[in-house]
């Protein structure tokens, strides 16, 4: 770019307070942020510089306020201030702006004595005498129902974690609070013998649950460890502009309501979908109406009413998929939405692989079925079931576990499915993606017929896939859940059951490699038989033994999971 052209004298002039002032100070962060360590290919005619930016084909010009972006905005977005900072890093040293008068030199000011370094927010003595009491009370209380075992606790049981839920309230204990309520709904929930009660998922959750009250006995607790009793948003830069794509009901569980997703219609942004949640708490034992949706960013309406309309929201916040309600957040302005659109076909992942690498970040995802095989709803195991393939012929099966307030929808699935059974580029998916046992596990949300064939999504995967570890990958994964099964039989049976050490599956662990995953069985399960001898200590030492282990097992499993899901994706 010639040093001597005005479009040269207008980049070289452009500063922070000049670039905040074309947009806002939001989108000129995110645009320095967009733009490290990035390099820029343009070309220049008639004045102007072509570049292209985050899928995006800016036009600079002078001035600069008038360039030009092929993105919806109609005002200066990201793309053309990332363009802008990308041609300034190129041009030369010396190049310095047209008719720019030096300022003066400032007056030396006396330096600013250094500010102490802030100390760790650490809890006041009264408070951290109320965290221990609560945390080895509540430990005492999951110590004596492990011994007990889940077929065999009190009735109250799951009451008095909720009394524990609330002490931990008093004591400020946001975290401990949230996990022990959700040990009681579990509680209550085999209880009741109902169909959504799962032991692997409460083991989890009392593995860390137990975890986070032994940290909350240490000397040093910062109020960060607590947690906080609200989610921490932070200001979306700039409009955020919402295209509702589906909504689903929330019935079982401690919460009850609707969950609401949109796609940021931001093709840079990440996470793509966004999801507002109008949830209240579940009432146990009792069956009262749901409460009336709440009327949130200042609409005449519910959302449930606002699922066809595009919005721009001002001053939005966003905490990672979640969108705040606040009453501080806006509308200010609609339109109708229309689905079939670039930036939802942009979105779409045509290939499963992508899938098993984003699941743990992102867990709902569009994906397009380029080929429905099979389908259908197993009357045994109440699950419908549909078998779907990528344009390369990956397979994944998406599930839907029938639940009371399913049937409409699993209804409306099996219409659709119909309709494009055998057909190629047949539908798209809006889905809840998890990996489980090193397979892909999408569960559907909202199905559309209507989206065209999309072609502009691609991706490469991080690493490439080592054909000979990938069986490794799967028979350690079912290793794994062996493990973790016979720790389940012990919480369902109780300590004070027979519970036989799985000596063959530790011994194989060890053979494999999996010393720690080996030690750590042996660790509990004898800690499990040591209670059958003398029940003097209780049930907590084990309790702490199975939190370490089902902790490795966590970690592992997140490891291999991605390599097997790929490689079984591949094989089906």
């Amino acid at each position: 770019m010639s040093q001597l052209s005005p479009l040269a004298a207008a980049l070289a002039a452009a500063n922070e307070d000049s670039l905040t002032a074309l947009a806002n100070k939001g989108l000129y962060k995110r645009a320095c942020k967009d733009t490290e360590g990035m390099t820029v290919d343009y070309f220049e005619s008639g004045g102007q510089a072509a570049v292209d930016i985050g899928g995006e084909r800016c036009m600079i010009r002078t001035p600069l306020e008038s360039s030009i972006c092929t993105c919806p905005s109609r005002t200066v977005c990201r793309h053309i201030l990332g363009a802008i900072l990308l041609l300034k890093k190129a041009l030369p040293e010396d190049a310095v702006p047209v008719q720019e008068q030096p300022s003066p030199a400032p007056m030396p000011e006396p330096e600013p004595e250094p500010e102490p370094e802030p100390e760790p927010d650490l809890l006041t003595a009264a408070e951290l005498t109320a965290v221990h009491e609560n945390a080895s009370a509540a430990l005492a209380l999951l110590g004596g129902l492990l011994a007990r075992g889940i077929v065999r606790a009190d009735s109250s049981a799951a009451d008095e974690l909720e009394l524990a839920a609330v002490r931990a309230h008093a004591a400020k204990m946001a975290e401990a609070e949230r996990r022990l309520r959700a040990l009681s709904g579990w509680l209550h929930a085999a209880a009741a013998r109902k169909a959504s009660f799962d032991a692997e998922a409460f083991t989890r959750s009392l593995s860390e649950c137990t975890a986070l009250l032994c940290a909350l006995q240490g000397e040093s607790i910062t109020r960060e460890l607590l947690g906080s009793f609200r989610s921490s948003y932070e200001a979306y830069p700039g409009n955020l502009v919402l295209l509702p794509i589906g909504h689903r009901d929330v019935t079982e569980g401690e919460y009850r309501g609707q969950v609401y997703y949109f796609l940021n219609t931001d093709i840079g942004s990440s996470p793509r979908i966004l999801t507002y949640s109008d949830l209240r708490p579940a009432f146990y034992g009792s069956e009262r109406k749901r409460p009336p949706a709440t009327v949130i960013w200042g609409l005449s309406a519910p959302l449930s009413r606002m699922m066809k309309t595009k919005m721009t929201l001002k001053d939005a916040g966003v905490s990672g998929e979640k969108i705040s309600g606040s009453n501080v957040t806006s509308v200010i302005a609609t339109s109708k939405a229309v689905l079939d659109c670039p930036q939802l076909r942009w979105a779409v992942i045509s290939d499963y692989r992508e899938l098993a690498y984003t699941a743990e970040r992102e867990r709902n995802c569009l994906i397009h079925i380029h080929e429905l095989s099979e389908y259908g709803f197993d009357r045994y195991e109440q699950v419908f079931r549909m078998r779907i393939k990528d344009l390369e012929g990956r397979s994944v099966t998406a599930e839907v576990k029938y639940r009371a307030g399913k049937e409409k929808f699993i209804e409306t699935l099996e219409r659709l499915c119909a309709k494009v059974s055998g057909k190629n580029d047949s539908c798209t998916m809006l889905a809840s993606v998890r990996l489980i046992e090193g397979r892909v596990m999408p569960e559907p949300i909202e199905l559309y017929d209507f989206i065209s064939p999309m072609g502009w999504h691609s991706f490469t995967p991080p690493r490439r896939l080592d054909r000979k570890e990938a069986p490794c990958a799967s028979r350690l994964l079912k290793l794994l859940s062996e493990v973790e099964d016979a720790a389940v039989k012990v919480v369902r049976s109780g300590l004070g059951s027979v519970n036989a050490c799985p000596a063959e599956l530790l011994t194989a662990a060890d053979n494999t490699g999996l010393e720690t995953l080996a030690a750590l069985g042996r660790d509990f399960f004898g800690a499990a038989d040591a209670y059958r001898h003398d029940i003097s200590a209780g049930g907590l030492p084990a309790l702490i033994k199975l939190s370490e282990l089902m902790k490795y097992i966590g970690l592992a499993r997140n490891k291999l999971a991605v390599i097997s899901a790929v490689y079984n994706m591949e094989e089906e």
